[in-house]
C-alpha cells in the first residue's frame, strides 16, 4: 500500500537516474516528485537518507517551500552532516529566517570533512544566504570557495557564477560585475543556467538604469524557466521584468 511500499532497488534507480536528467533540464518539480519515489522503496536507510535529502533540495529549489517544510521533520530526524545541514539551510534561507539559516550554515561547514562535492554545496547556499543579507563581500568570497570545491560544471559551480555579478555589484564594482555576466552568459549558451545568468543581468541592468536592456533580458528569462520547471527563478525573472515595465511606463 501507499503507507509502506516494498523496497524495490531497480525501480529505485532507474527513478534517481530520471531526476538526475530531468536535473540537467532544471525541472525540479519533477526532480523532487522522482526523489520522493526513489526514497520511499529504497533498499537500504544509507539511499533512504541520502534521497529524502536530495528530494527536499529539489522542491526547494523549485519554489514548492511548503512541500519542503512538511518533510522537515524527517530531514531534522537525520544526524547532523554537511549534506543535511545545508539543506535545512537552504530552506531557512527560502522561508527568511536569518539566525536558523546560519546556525545550519555554520553547522554544515564545520562538518563538511572531505567531502568537497558537499562543501561546495554548503558554499552555494552561503552565497545565496550573502545575496539574501545584499552582503557584496560574502557574496564574492564563498562564490569563489563554491568554485574551488565544485566540479567544474556542477550546478554549485554554475550558480555561484551566475551570482557572482551580483556580489561585484553590491560592492559598486560595476565593470566587473558586467564582465562577470558575459562570462556567465557565454560559458552557458543554452539550458537552465543560461536563463539564470540572463534573469541576474537583467536585474544588474535594472539597477544600473537602463530597464529597456533589462526588459529584454528578463523576457528572455521569464519564460524559460516557466518551461524548465524552476517557480523560483521564474518569480524572480518575472518580479525584476514587471519592474522594468513599470519603469517603462
Amino acid at each position: 500500500g501507499e503507507a509502506t511500499p516494498l523496497p524495490d532497488p531497480e525501480l529505485a534507480d532507474a527513478r534517481v537516474a530520471y531526476a538526475r536528467r530531468q536535473a540537467a533540464e532544471g525541472a525540479w518539480t519533477v526532480v523532487a516528485a522522482a526523489l520522493v519515489d526513489a526514497s520511499r522503496i529504497s533498499a537500504t536507510r544509507a539511499d533512504r537518507e541520502d534521497r529524502l535529502l536530495q528530494a527536499v533540495d529539489a522542491l526547494t529549489g523549485a519554489g514548492l517551500v511548503d512541500r519542503a517544510v512538511e518533510a522537515l521533520p524527517e530531514v531534522e530526524a537525520l544526524p547532523a552532516g554537511p549534506r543535511r545541514d545545508a539543506v535545512l539551510a537552504y530552506v531557512a534561507i527560502q522561508r527568511g529566517r536569518r539566525a536558523e539559516a546560519v546556525a545550519h550554515l555554520d553547522s554544515a561547514w564545520r562538518l563538511r570533512g572531505t567531502d568537497r562535492a558537499a562543501a561546495a554545496v554548503v558554499c552555494q547556499r552561503r552565497v545565496l544566504h550573502a545575496l539574501a543579507d545584499w552582503d557584496g563581500d560574502e557574496l564574492v568570497r564563498w562564490a569563489g570557495t563554491a568554485v574551488e570545491h565544485a566540479e567544474p560544471g556542477s550546478p554549485p559551480a554554475v550558480e555561484a557564477t551566475a551570482i557572482i555579478g551580483l556580489g561585484h555589484a553590491a560592492r559598486g564594482e560595476i565593470p566587473q560585475a558586467f564582465a562577470a555576466y558575459r562570462r556567465a552568459v557565454a560559458d552557458n549558451p543554452a539550458g537552465p543556467q543560461h536563463q539564470r545568468a540572463r534573469m541576474g543581468l537583467g536585474w544588474l541592468l535594472l539597477a544600473q538604469d537602463d530597464p529597456e536592456a533589462a526588459r529584454r533580458e528578463l523576457e528572455f528569462a521569464a519564460p524559460t524557466a516557466r518551461r524548465d520547471g524552476s517557480n523560483r527563478i521564474s518569480l524572480w525573472a518575472l518580479g525584476w521584468l514587471a519592474r522594468a515595465r513599470f519603469a517603462l511606463g
